[in-house]
């Protein structure tokens, strides 16, 4: 065997050898990922088994296990806690016919459509300069600063209009042009915005 023959064996072994390590590589790598499975299984089951036996058992637990079953206890209290503080800070009610979520200050449910006891219809116009909101008495936008036109002062956000038999709704001439200038200042709000 000449030279070039003892380097082609030579390169023929060593590629043998890492194939051999590649296989040996790969087969381990799948029995790792097969038992890492099976761990994940395994802790889910003991989730289940865990959660089972703390509805059957959490009134009268073994005397080993008394300790943990008050801390899940402690723990669901602290998150029940937490999740009516999260609602009172969200404004967030709760409707009495249908349970359904409101936010505090709601006339109506968005659900069922129930009027809300105590909830009085929003008292606030809009800015015909700026479409900011301003309260009924006010001169001036507090958003912008402007001077509020004088006959601004019937239109009010959250309050019916006034309907004919027609069915169309009827504004005296000045709540019209305020209607128009809230409209302008709601144009202008939403142009600044986008641009």
């Amino acid at each position: 065997m000449g030279i070039w023959g003892m380097a082609v064996h030579k390169v023929k072994s060593v590629a043998a050898r890492a194939k051999s390590r590649a296989a040996s590589l790969v087969a381990t790598l799948k029995i790792k990922g097969e038992v890492s499975s099976a761990q994940e299984s395994l802790k889910a089951q003991y989730t289940v088994l865990g959660a089972k036996y703390y509805s059957l058992h959490a009134q009268n637990p073994d005397p080993a296990l008394e300790s943990i079953c008050a801390a899940i206890d402690g723990i669901n209290s602290q998150i029940e806690a937490w999740e009516r503080e999260i609602a009172t800070l969200g404004s967030i009610g709760e409707c009495p016919q249908c349970a359904a979520k409101i936010q505090k200050g709601s006339v109506f449910c968005e659900v069922c459509g129930l009027r809300l006891s105590g909830a009085q219809p929003s008292q606030s116009r809009l800015c015909p300069s700026c479409g900011g909101q301003v309260s009924p008495d006010a001169m001036f936008c507090k958003s912008c600063g402007s001077k509020l036109p004088h006959g601004l002062g019937g239109t009010v956000l959250g309050q019916p209009a006034e309907v004919e038999e027609s069915g169309q709704e009827q504004f005296e001439p000045e709540d019209q042009e305020a209607v128009q200038g809230q409209k302008s200042g709601i144009v202008s709000a939403f142009s600044k915005l986008i641009s």
